[in-house]
């Protein structure tokens, strides 16, 4: 994590050396630089396996990139180029050596887009700013902490980069609609004032697809997340065909609602009767489950038309989507496991706790019928929702409880008669 936020540092420090490449690629060296250095901001920020994976996209992407640049040997484009690979390449690295090795890298690459510049004062600018990034890191127990430190002290930035930032600026203007919000990221930075990280980690969350359609898909795609108008994670006309089809056997629909709801709140009441009236954050959504399943059963029972229980019922069932879409971010932001494979609670927790104290909340019996119980509800325009699940139960979730503390259930056969 320091060597992330050091390398990221020195990107970002390196980035406006782009511009000293006048033709016609730098929109597309600028674009994959921006994600690299974005992704790996917030994975140093937000340490998860999610973002890790994310961090190895946006490295492949740079790397890619970095064969239209290769012309440019010894420029401060294809300096400050090279200082994104670093960083991209410190985020997926976990090992302490090769995120150090980037993170040197990331700096002579600075230093060397400063000093293509010929200006005499620019070594020592990267160098001070850089000697004090390392002092910084050294005596802080939270290394994103130098995030909120402007890049250049006394904003001392060499005059070559500075130029260069202008004449970046200069080509972000051209196209403000696509480019504006990663100018307003780059000040926030060079600043010490970075932008929102909750927005920061929406963006480098967008997937993979969005970023394969260029700066101009991006652009619209943070218009919907910073006015807040993400779209719902089911379409309204296949929640309404749901929605038809499920009150077709409405008693089979009451009894998977009521079973759903009582699973539920059985382990979120255990879970606050025996740990705490909150639930970690992590799975805070299963709060939701029941107030949506009694609602989806209460509405089969109710004496009113067929269409108005079609509304009714469409409505809950894109609830249930949201639960079950904001439960898997939430599972996937869970930092990576402890020595012990545990991610959502600490070693201490069992330590001080007991092995079993968190057994129902973690339990297949849970999240099998969470899964059973919502893919049921949800149908087929769901099951992406679903396998999303299973897959965060396998990564996050099953291997918490010890396998002293799994439950046993012993079945017994009924006698012959």
């Amino acid at each position: 994590q320091v060597q992330v936020c050091f390398a990221a540092r020195a990107a970002l420090r390196g980035l406006p050396g782009l511009r000293d490449r006048q033709d016609a690629t730098i929109g597309d060296l600028a674009f994959v630089s921006v994600r690299a250095i974005l992704i790996s901001a917030v994975a140093a920020k937000m340490p998860t396996a999610d973002m890790k994976e994310r961090a190895r996209s946006a490295y492949s992407a740079a790397r890619s990139a970095a064969y239209s640049a290769a012309d440019s040997a010894g420029s401060a484009a294809y300096s400050a180029f090279s200082a994104v690979n670093s960083v991209a390449r410190s985020a997926v690295n976990s090992a302490a050596n090769s995120a150090a090795y980037s993170a040197y890298s990331a700096f002579s690459a600075v230093d060397s887009a400063a000093r293509s510049a010929a200006y005499s004062a620019a070594n020592s600018a990267v160098f001070s700013a850089t000697s004090d990034d390392a002092s910084s890191l050294d005596t802080t127990s939270d290394p994103t902490v130098i995030f909120d430190v402007s890049l250049w002290p006394e904003q001392n930035m060499p005059a070559g980069l500075a130029e260069n930032l202008q004449n970046l600026r200069d080509f972000w203007h051209n196209d403000p609609g696509v480019w504006g919000f990663w100018e307003r990221w780059y000040d926030g930075f060079l600043n010490g004032t970075p932008l929102d990280w909750d927005v920061q980690l929406a963006v480098a969350s967008l997937p993979d697809e969005d970023w394969e359609k260029g700066p101009e898909r991006i652009a619209e795609k943070i218009v919907e997340i910073e006015e807040g108008d993400v779209q719902p994670p089911l379409q309204s006309e296949d929640i309404s065909a749901q929605s038809q089809q499920l009150l077709k056997r409405p008693l089979l629909l009451e009894t998977n609602a009521k079973g759903l709801q009582q699973l539920s709140q059985m382990a979120v009441d255990a879970y606050r009767r025996e740990i705490s009236n909150a639930l970690p954050d992590s799975i805070e959504p299963l709060e939701n489950i029941p107030g949506i399943a009694f609602e989806i059963a209460s509405i089969t029972a109710r004496d009113i038309q067929l269409s108005d229980k079609e509304v009714l019922l469409a409505e809950q069932i894109q609830l249930m989507a949201g639960v079950i879409a904001e439960l898997n971010d939430r599972l996937k932001r869970v930092p990576e496991p402890a020595a012990s494979g545990r991610r959502l609670f600490a070693d201490a927790f069992y330590e001080k706790s007991g092995e079993r104290v968190a057994e129902l909340i973690t339990s297949k019996m849970l999240w099998g019928g969470l899964a059973a119980g919502a893919g049921f509800i949800l149908g087929t325009p769901g099951d992406a929702l679903i396998d999303t699940l299973s897959q965060c139960y396998d990564a996050v979730v099953a291997p918490e409880v010890s396998p002293v503390a799994n439950p046993s259930i012993t079945w017994q056969a009924a006698p012959k008669t």
